[in-house]
């Protein structure tokens, strides 16, 4: 363990949202899992993606830009094993079907529950 807390071995969690406080948010709860690394839209996430190779990814659906569901699909396109938990705050069954259809692992709606969203971390990194 480091001195922080986290395993020699942690995973890097990719975190996208356009809300800075939901990204905070989601830093702080999910560092004890790893390194943690923020971008505001699906374009930036996809840049750090592919320079990071995260073992999972947290992404908004409703984004300037592209959406959730275009970073699910670009995502899988690069790397098909990755896990990806999709946020929205209109996370209707028909979107929740379709985020899983692409790749998600699961989609969750806002608010969600701090320790569901931890739950799922351990469970796609294999904590």
């Amino acid at each position: 363990m480091n001195t922080d807390g986290r395993s020699e071995t942690a995973a890097t969690i990719l975190v996208i949202d356009d809300n800075s406080c939901i990204r905070d948010l989601l830093a702080r709860l999910l560092r004890r899992y790893g390194r943690v690394e923020c971008a505001a839209t699906v374009d930036e996430g996809l840049q750090l993606f592919r320079r990071l190779g995260p073992g999972l990814v947290i992404t908004d659906y409703e984004m300037p830009g592209r959406n959730g569901i275009d970073g699910i699909r670009a995502m899988k396109a690069l790397a098909p094993g990755v896990h990806i938990v999709m946020l929205s705050g209109s996370a209707t069954r028909e979107l929740t079907d379709e985020a899983k259809r692409e790749g998600a692992f699961e989609c969750l709606g806002k608010p969600f529950e701090l320790n569901v969203l931890r739950e799922l971390t351990a469970r796609c990194l294999a904590v």
